[in-house]
Order: structure tokens, then sequence, then C-alpha cells
């Protein structure tokens, strides 16, 4: 097993919210006392957390909730999961049901988008949607940073929660600068590489190869 907090080239500097630096410091430890025999294992900045009863997560039906929002930009959590939505599609997962159904659940239970998941029942909302599980997750970063030169930063931490026990079988996290350099590089852009980057750690075998 190997731990390895903030990967040098994509630590969190200074001037990011506190709370993205404890959040991703408490996602790797609690993850280390989830399970035994959990892997736990970091790659190129992607904190991964996988507990050994995940297997396949091909073979699982799962429900993306919206992202709770801790950036300063508006439906960053909102737009977050659909980003992960879609890449959990392109790579061969199985998600249902749509944004709508999810959304109209919402409503019913008078939840904010954006706010406040942490009181959320996952297995509840889960049996509801009729699915195996539940991806959830927060938003830390989602602006741009000004200095010198304006740059796009995201980052994303996803919690995969089984259904039937309410067990976490994965977590992942990720923060990401990108350079903006002429009109290439948006901050949405950037968002949808840390999806992918995420996504591409919990199906990594279905991923595919992309220059990153």
């Amino acid at each position: 097993m190997r731990v390895i907090c903030c990967h040098p080239a994509h630590s969190f500097s200074a001037g990011r919210p506190l709370v993205a630096c404890l959040q991703v410091f408490l996602a790797m430890c609690l993850s280390h006392f989830l399970g035994g025999c959990a892997v736990l294992d970091s790659a190129a900045g992607v904190s991964l957390y996988a507990h050994p009863e995940l297997g396949d997560a091909r073979q699982l039906s799962i429900a993306v909730i919206p992202f709770e929002n801790f950036s300063p930009t508006p439906n960053a959590g909102v737009i977050a999961a659909q980003l992960v939505s879609t890449e959990l599609y392109a790579q061969g997962a199985h998600t249902q049901p749509n944004e709508e159904t999810v959304r109209r659940l919402f409503e019913t239970d008078g939840v904010e988008l954006d706010r406040a998941y942490n009181r959320l029942n996952l297995s509840d909302i889960g049996r509801r949607l009729e699915v195996d599980a539940i991806m959830s997750g927060s938003v830390p970063e989602f602006s741009y940073q000004h200095g010198v030169r304006s740059d796009p930063v995201a980052g994303m931490i996803l919690v995969l929660t089984r259904v039937s026990d309410g067990r976490i079988l994965w977590r992942g996290s990720l923060s990401q600068r990108g350079t903006v350099v002429g009109p290439g590089e948006t901050l949405v852009s950037a968002a949808k590489r840390v999806a992918h980057r995420l996504v591409a750690g919990l199906l990594p075998a279905t991923a595919p190869q992309t220059s990153q």
C-alpha cells in the first residue's frame, strides 16, 4: 500500500482555498481506515482509493448526483457532475437515470443543487433511483487564477458509494492547473481533463488513451 498526499506537481498553492487542502487530506486519511486490505495509491497527482469489493465498476448501475460546490463559481458542482457522467458513459460505465430524473428527485426533497450533500442519505437516494451505486463528490476548485496570466484551475473529489450497505467502494481526487495559451484552454476544458483522469482511475481497463 502506498500513500502519497499532494503530489508536488499538483500541490495546492497558498492562495487556494484551505478547505480544498483539508478535503483532500481527510479523503486520503479516511480511505486508509475504510478497509484493511484497501488499495490506496497516487500517480501523476491523482489520489485514488479502491475497496477490495469494488470489482469491475462497469458492472454497476451508477447514478451521478450534482456535486457539492466549494468554489467561487456558481453551478460548478452541477457542471462537474455532468462532465463526470459523460466520462463514465464514454469509458464504458453503465450510468442511469438521466440528469432530469435526478434533478426532480432533489427538487421533491427540497434540496438545492450544489449544496449540503453531506447531509444526504446516499443509500436512500440510490434505492429510490434503483441503482447499484451513487457517484457523489465535491468541487473545491473551479475558477481562474489571476496573476501574470490567467490560468484555469479545476479540482474534484469523487466518491462511489454502494447503495446496498452504504460502503465507499472508490474515492478519487485531483486538482489541475491549466495554462492559457491563446483561446485553447478554458476552465471547462481543464475540468474535462480532471474528470477524464479520475474516471480513468475508476475504469482503467476501458479508459481510452489520450494525450493529457
